[in-house]
């Protein structure tokens, strides 16, 4: 077992560098921790070193490419905020906001080589409210780090060879300006 994880960031108005929730979590599990913002030799040689059959990814942000993989015997699987493949991208719940979407959720797909592309094994959906935030959405309502969500998602292969056709980009924001990074 092997949690990869974003390094450090500063947070707060004081800017302390804090571990990422995740850092946290793993830690108190006693599960060894791997820090990267992006995926170097280094973290290749860790991730096939633990010997992982599977790979699961949240909300990492970054890349795997197409050597990491190939690494465990199951690949890897993705949850996402989005009904896949509304939304690909780093702010789908913000998106959907945006473009007045009725619903929302979060999918577990497999991952392929392209951005949030590979066949959808499960969703759970969300209404979106009039004044509810992606905030509201993400925290509250999924509410998927304590798992209360987790039993309704249900396990099934969706594939849908036109779904690629039908998807829409969900990219990042810079909060500051409020401009469109992608």
């Amino acid at each position: 077992v092997l949690v990869l994880t974003r390094e450090d960031a500063p947070r707060g108005r004081k800017r302390v560098l804090t571990p990422s929730e995740v850092a946290d979590a793993a830690g108190e599990h006693g599960l060894p921790v791997l820090k990267a913002n992006r995926i170097t030799e280094r973290e290749r040689s860790a991730i096939r070193a633990a010997g992982a059959e599977l790979g699961v990814v949240v909300a990492y942000g970054a890349l795997l490419g197409d050597e990491l993989l190939a690494v465990p015997r199951y690949g890897w699987v993705n949850l996402h905020f989005s009904l896949l493949p509304a939304w690909r991208g780093a702010a789908p719940v913000q998106r959907a906001i945006m473009a007045g979407d009725d619903v929302t959720g979060a999918a577990v797909f497999e991952l392929e080589a392209g951005m949030d592309t590979g066949p959808v094994y499960g969703v759970v959906t969300e209404s979106i409210g009039p004044r509810d935030t992606a905030g509201d959405l993400l925290n509250i309502r999924f509410n998927v780090l304590n798992g209360n969500n987790c039993r309704n998602i249900k396990v099934v292969l969706l594939i849908d060879a036109d779904g690629v056709n039908k998807a829409t980009i969900a990219p990042g924001f810079n909060w500051h300006s409020g401009i469109n990074t992608a």
